[in-house]
């Protein structure tokens, strides 16, 4: 009867919990792609996608995505969703990959907490697990179509063409020729973009191909545009019938250029184009082995008669890309601190016959003033320099600032002293005095006991006294740049490296941090880089995406809120940020020179050191040392006058006058993009660059800064260059009271007629 019992009572409990088939199965399943239809740039930010399908129920809840950003430590990024049931949901996670990634993994919970699907990806594919792409190198610029295009295959073929017209000794320019071997592109459905700025980071040009049937999200023109207003590159054709194309330009900028209607006409930049790639083929198929192991010279591309164009009849804003004294083909217009291009034909039907040679060629003339900064900007390893002039690169100036940010307190000798002055304790407790007093007390037998006791006190100690011998509080050091156009509308974007000293471990809080700043952690790029790193103790960085839709629109950031970190760790970090301006600068030309006044400057801040950038030259308020590239193969300063003192503002305004005596064509020394590290050969004991000119590199101000010489160069802007200390932190951490930030503002400002040139 007992057996019977417990017979009974294990069926019941059996019975109790299992589930039926139906119960039990989640039915929850996700497809991820990564960056751009497998293209991710190495360096910057990029979307992953999560094709979520939750099956017959809604769900609601979480989508991360963990990696390594090598010696930064753990990055976690989270962005809530919501899934509707029987459909397909995309969620787009932004993702900030070191050109080694070597694995991601991407969760799902759902609002009650519950892990719905987890997968595990790896560049290598090791255990088993699914593969997800190689990252681009930093400096491999990557060009997206949306729409039809043979740009892809006329990319892939380049290269060996390339490799062997080299081979059969092509006169070519070889820079341009090797920086265009570099170039990625990828294909992208109109459906799928992103609807924020920051997932197009890594983009060197966006090519629209409009499709009436097949209207965008307005979200993602939104944040098209604010891409391009942030130094982005944005291509539209408008070659067909119809207004398609305008859903892609910005309002007025659209209403600016009438299109007429397509017609039969000569191409004169195709047909040069399309020449020199067929030479390249002729003379690749007059080699001896005849061209057979390059694909693509089977067949020798020529310029089409006449192509079908649309001819640009331009306003206000826009500028004609074609030569004088020819109907307007092409036409570029400046949209903050990027630029749009709308193009009135199709390089892919610009030959006689389909040639996808011929196309990437005619490709090459309309991307490459797109594709120029990026492809030919100094590379990362600057290890092995020669004598002589070496600008700077962005990870050159990430490592620059990252050094001027490790501000961490010293340890001090009492630590030392301490910590000797422990050991010698605890040898002579478990030693002689142990043998001394236990055998007094006959207790020697106990002395594993008390053995125990003296470690754990002296272990005690040693814990406990080093937080009273070093003292100083926690601190937050950063370094900022922020670019403004302060003509109507206007516009800021920053950027900043930020490093962070914690005394005591624990949650840091940003109560107030910019909702529209994207963070991660930062690392060394020249040394200390361990891609494959697997120490948990490096930390991580959290940050917590808005859902599309909010508030913030398409400048919606990854902002980081709390940050665990452990007692006496330094953890660095960089930020990019679309932000509301809040300075206002104008300039007005004197007698004398140019008078410049700042508005909306922090209290309590210092002017450090100012430049005025004009068409003719740089101007500054006192005589100061020049960069002269021309006269020296090393990069000299000149010496001059000594610069003005700091200036601490107090009424929010800044007001200065740039004498004309003091115009050069050369800039400051200070603001001067060189390396220092150029004058020596590899040697570690380069001063650390602390020159406000050093920001102005990472990668997002310097494509701004294109932008910035283009302006000034058309000589109806000026730039004001200021660098301030003692700047409010931002962000401010909950009990962190010291530490110093120092921001370097560029202020673009319009010029009234006959300014520049009185």
């Amino acid at each position: 009867m007992r057996a019977q019992r417990i017979i009974a009572w294990l069926v019941t409990l059996l019975l109790a919990t299992s589930h039926s088939p139906a119960q039990s199965k989640d039915d929850l399943s996700a497809l991820v792609t990564f960056g751009w239809q497998g293209r991710i740039p190495g360096h910057r930010w990029s979307p992953i996608t999560v094709s979520i399908s939750p099956g017959d129920r809604a769900v609601a809840g979480t989508v991360t995505a963990e990696y390594r950003q090598g010696a930064a430590g753990i990055m976690r990024a989270s962005v809530p969703f919501a899934a509707t049931p029987n459909a397909t949901t995309p969620v787009q996670v932004m993702v900030w990959f070191p050109e080694l990634g070597p694995s991601v993994t991407i969760s799902i919970r759902d609002d009650a907490g519950r892990l719905r699907w987890r997968t595990l990806y790896e560049t290598l594919g090791r255990n088993n697990s699914p593969t997800m792409p190689f990252p681009l190198g930093a400096s491999d610029p990557l060009i997206v179509v949306v729409g039809r295009t043979t740009l892809i295959e006329a990319l892939r073929g380049w290269q060996p063409l390339f490799a062997a017209s080299l081979m059969a000794g092509a006169p070519s320019n070889v820079l341009a020729d090797e920086a265009w071997s570099k170039v990625a592109a990828a294909r992208e459905d109109v459906e799928t973009l992103p609807t924020s700025w920051i997932a197009y980071d890594g983009l060197t040009a966006l090519i629209i191909n409009p499709d009436s049937t097949r209207p965008p999200n307005p979200r993602a023109v939104e944040a098209i545009h604010t891409w391009v207003a942030s130094g982005g590159r944005l291509i539209v054709r408008a070659d067909e019938p119809g207004d398609a194309w305008r859903t892609w330009v910005p309002g007025q900028l659209a209403d600016n250029v009438r299109l007429e209607a397509p017609t039969p006409a000569e191409l004169p930049l195709a047909a040069r184009a399309i020449e020199r790639a067929a030479q390249r083929i002729r003379l690749v198929r007059e080699s001896p082995d005849g061209g057979a192991a390059v694909p693509g010279t089977s067949a020798i591309p020529a310029a089409a008669d006449r192509t079908l164009v649309r001819f640009l009849q331009t306003g206000p804003g826009w500028r004609s890309a074609t030569p004088p004294g020819t109907g307007i083909t092409h036409a570029t217009a400046r949209h903050g601190f990027g630029e749009i291009t709308l193009l009135g034909f199709n390089p892919e039907k610009t030959t006689q016959t389909l040639s996808v040679t011929g196309a990437g060629a005619v490709w090459r003339e309309v991307l490459w003033p797109a594709v120029q900064h990026d492809a030919l900007q100094p590379g990362r390893d600057v290890g092995y320099r020669s004598w002589g002039v070496t600008t700077m690169s962005p990870a050159d100036a990430a490592d620059a600032l990252l050094n001027r940010v490790a501000k961490v307190p010293g340890v001090g000798l009492g630590v030392f002293v301490l910590i000797a002055a422990t050991i010698a304790a605890l040898g002579l407790l478990v030693g002689p005095g142990d043998y001394f007093i236990l055998k007094r007390l006959g207790l020697l037998q106990r002395s594993w006991a008390t053995a125990l006791f003296w470690i754990s006190l002296v272990s005690l100690g040693a814990y406990l006294g080093p937080r009273f011998l070093r003292t100083e509080n926690s601190r937050i050091n950063r370094i900022s740049i922020e670019d403004t156009i302060v003509a109507a509308p206007p516009l800021a974007f920053s950027s900043g490296i930020t490093g962070l000293y914690a005394a005591d471990g624990g949650a840091m809080k940003f109560p107030a941090a910019d909702r529209a700043s994207w963070w991660r952690g930062a690392t060394m790029n020249r040394f200390g880089s361990s891609p494959a790193t697997t120490d948990d103790w490096l930390g991580e960085t959290r940050i917590s995406q808005a859902a599309a839709g909010g508030d913030l629109g398409s400048i919606r950031g990854g902002p980081l809120l709390e940050l665990p970190i452990a007692t006496w760790t330094f953890r660095a970090f960089a930020d990019d940020s679309a932000r509301a301006p809040t300075l206002s600068a104008r300039l007005s030309r004197g007698s004398n020179g140019w008078s410049a006044i700042v508005t909306g400057l922090p209290n309590g801040v210092r002017v450090e050191r100012t430049a005025l950038r004009v068409k003719s030259g740089w101007v500054t308020q006192q005589r100061e040392g020049r960069f002269r590239s021309a006269q020296a193969s090393m990069p000299s300063e000149t010496t001059g006058d000594t610069p003005h003192k700091p200036i601490t503002i107090s009424d929010g305004t800044w007001s200065a006058l740039f004498p004309d005596r003091h115009l050069d064509p050369d800039p400051p020394f200070a603001w001067a993009n060189t390396s220092l590290s150029s004058t020596h050969y590899f040697d570690t004991s380069v001063p650390i660059d602390q020159r406000p000119a050093v920001p102005c590199q990472l990668h997002g101000p310097r494509r701004r800064g294109h932008a910035i010489e283009s302006l000034v160069d058309s000589g109806d802007w000026a730039a004001v260059h200021l660098e301030v200390s003692n700047w409010p932190a931002d962000p401010a951490a909950e009990g962190v009271l010291e530490g110093d930030h120092t921001r370097i503002l560029r202020l673009i400002a319009p010029l009234n007629p006959g300014e520049e040139h009185p």
